[in-house]
């Protein structure tokens, strides 16, 4: 059979929260490229695309307060 991909392009990344900052599943970016994983490597090379946009041209942020 044929491997599955774990990782594709136009996959969304999103937030974990298992940093106690953010919380999950906000969205991050869109996979746009994806470098062969090398042999022996554990991770690959990504390139990404903010779903945000340019971060520069941002006039407003909300800050979400920390949940325990």
């Amino acid at each position: 059979t044929k491997e599955q991909a774990l990782l594709k392009v136009g996959d969304l990344l999103v937030t974990t929260g298992f940093d106690g900052v953010f919380p999950a599943d906000l969205p991050v970016a869109m996979v746009s490229t994806i470098g062969p994983l090398k042999e022996g490597a554990i991770s690959y090379t990504i390139e990404a695309n903010l779903c945000a946009g340019d971060l520069n041209d941002i006039d407003y942020v909300t800050v979400l307060p920390a949940t325990k």
